[in-house]
């Protein structure tokens, strides 16, 4: 009977040292991720990638996004110095795109904004409610975006090697010129006129129109 009952004892605290160091492995697991993630958000902060360097503080802030269990987190004086600097002096997000946004354009009414990305699409905001008003696809990727003079029209890259100007309310492109690579356009008077395109050609501070063909040295996009 006693060794029985001693054999009980032994086994349950075998289990118990287990579990005492299983819990302390997965705890120094858990700082080393710590340490990596606080790293690795100091750096994307310093680049100005706020969005990033606040997803890797909130893994571990105890919320239910967090790795840790609530809490269970673990900052130091690093996390809240850290998560201040990933603020920035933002008045707004708009989310949605599911790459990253290469451009952003405000209209001259200030009510609606427009950004391109590397997922292949447009996007129209209404700058008030933050809301999305319009998607529009395209086939390349949304190197710039440029709302037209009179407001309702769009210009960006529709394909490779093709600029479109859209009508924001039916998302449907009326006008299209050739531009390869282009990376910003300047509007010419009345829709019909070709637009001011510019981007590199393989010689190096030489910027391409869209309009002539030609190469025009140290041209700016304003």
């Amino acid at each position: 009977m006693a060794s029985g009952t001693w054999g009980v004892v032994t086994q349950w605290q075998r289990s118990e040292a287990q579990r005492v160091q299983a819990e302390a492995n997965e705890f120094r697991a858990l700082q080393n991720e710590y340490a990596a993630d606080m790293r690795a958000a100091s750096e994307a902060i310093e680049r100005g990638d706020l969005a990033e360097g606040r997803r890797l503080l909130r893994r571990h802030d105890g919320s239910e996004e967090s790795r840790l269990k609530p809490g269970d987190a673990m900052q130091g004086f690093e996390w809240p110095f850290l998560m201040h600097r990933a603020q920035g002096h933002e008045l707004a997000v708009l989310a949605g795109h599911e790459s990253t946004v290469c451009s952003f354009a405000v209209s001259s009414d200030n009510l609606l904004a427009a950004s391109g990305a590397m997922d292949s699409s447009l996007r129209i905001w209404h700058i008030n409610s933050r809301a999305e008003h319009a998607r529009i696809p395209i086939t390349t990727v949304g190197w710039f975006v440029a709302f037209a003079r009179d407001g309702p029209h769009l210009m960006a890259p529709i394909s490779n090697g093709k600029v479109a100007l859209f009508e924001i309310e039916t998302r449907t492109p009326i006008r299209q010129w050739p531009g390869d690579r282009v990376l910003c356009a300047k509007q010419s008077p009345g829709l019909s006129c070709p637009p001011r395109l510019l981007g590199p050609t393989r010689r190096r501070g030489i910027f391409q129109s869209g309009t002539t063909g030609q190469g025009t040295r140290n041209r700016l996009c304003h």
